[in-house]
C-alpha cells in the first residue's frame, strides 16, 4: 500500500531518492529533503537573484552531489541553468549551461536537455563541482515540457531511453467513457490534446 512520506510546501517539480533521503524541488521554492521514513521537509538550497525555483534534482552516484535546475518561471515555460549542490558542505555552484533535467553518466559527463529538445553532454568533475569543456549535442528532438520535465533517462550502465517530441508522436483522440466502461469516440480530429476538462 502507498505510504505517506511528507506534505510538500508547494507543487513538486522533480524528485530523487538519494543516499541521504528524498530530495525534491517545489514550484516557487528551493530544493527540499525529507528522510527515507518520512517527516517534515527541510530546505536544502536558497534561491538567489531572479530564481523562482530549484527543480529536477538527481544525485551523482557514490557522492553527496545533487544536480538540479536553478530556474525562473516568469513565462509559460521554465527557463533555467544547471547547478550542483554538495550536501557535505552546502556549497552550490551555478553553471553557465541553459537547460533542464540534468543527469550524471558514468563516463564522467553531465547530460541535460535544452528547451528546443536537444540533449547535450559536457565533462563534469563532481569532486570539484566543475564543468570542464564545451557541451556537445548528443540527440535532437527529445520531448521537453513547459515544466522543464525532459522525456529521457539514463541508466547507470549508460543506456539512454527517450520519448521524441513533435506533433506526430503526441497525436491523441478524445473519447467519452461511461461508468460501465463503455467508450464512445468524440468526433474531433487527432491532435496534441492534454488536460481535458468538462465545461
Amino acid at each position: 500500500p502507498p505510504v505517506f512520506v511528507t506534505r510538500a510546501p508547494a507543487q513538486v517539480v522533480g524528485c530523487a531518492w538519494t543516499s541521504g533521503g528524498i530530495v525534491f524541488g517545489v514550484r516557487q521554492g528551493p530544493l527540499h529533503v525529507v528522510g527515507d521514513g518520512g517527516g517534515e521537509p527541510a530546505a536544502l538550497t536558497t534561491l538567489e537573484g531572479n530564481e523562482t525555483l530549484h527543480a529536477w534534482p538527481e544525485e551523482v552516484p557514490g557522492t553527496q552531489v545533487v544536480l538540479f535546475v536553478a530556474g525562473t518561471a516568469g513565462g509559460a515555460r521554465l527557463e533555467g541553468k544547471i547547478a550542483a549542490l554538495d550536501r557535505r558542505t552546502g556549497r552550490v555552484v551555478r553553471f553557465n549551461l541553459a537547460g533542464t533535467h540534468p543527469h550524471w553518466v558514468g563516463s564522467g559527463h553531465l547530460v541535460y536537455a535544452t528547451t528546443d529538445g536537444s540533449l547535450r553532454a559536457v565533462p563534469f568533475d563532481p569532486a570539484a563541482l566543475e564543468v570542464r569543456g564545451t557541451p556537445v549535442p548528443v540527440l535532437d528532438a527529445v520531448g521537453v515540457k513547459t515544466s522543464g520535465a525532459a522525456n529521457f533517462d539514463i541508466s547507470h550502465n549508460g543506456h539512454l531511453v527517450f520519448s521524441a517530441s513533435g506533433e506526430s508522436t503526441a497525436r491523441r483522440t478524445l473519447t467519452w467513457v461511461d461508468r460501465a466502461g463503455r467508450e464512445t469516440p468524440i468526433a474531433a480530429p487527432p491532435r496534441n490534446y492534454f488536460y481535458v476538462r468538462v465545461s
